[in-house]
């Protein structure tokens, strides 16, 4: 009995590392990601054509760039989270 509940103490340490893990990568993305989003945003502020078009453009980069960051946290999560359940997996194999 005390090695399932040995195995459980060892499942929740693996996972807190993996999300430990997935924090720190998703905030390094941030990191290079957000000035670049920043950029944009300034870029759509200062267009100041008679016309919307050059600010509509600028609006239309943001939301693009933000669509795909969107997706690669989303692909992040997906790669984290099935290697977590690759982890657990091989654990309880053990």
């Amino acid at each position: 009995m005390g090695d399932g509940s040995h195995e459980q103490n060892e499942i929740r340490g693996n996972s807190g590392i993996v999300e430990q893990i997935k924090a720190e990568v998703l905030e390094a993305i941030m990191v290079e990601v957000r000035p670049l989003l920043q950029q944009l945003a300034d870029l759509a502020a200062s267009q100041k054509a008679p016309s919307d078009q050059p600010q509509l453009a600028a609006q239309g980069m943001q939301l693009q760039a933000a669509a795909r960051l969107a997706d690669l946290q989303n692909r992040i999560t997906e790669r984290i989270n099935t290697r977590r359940n690759n982890i657990q997996k091989y654990i309880r194999k053990k």
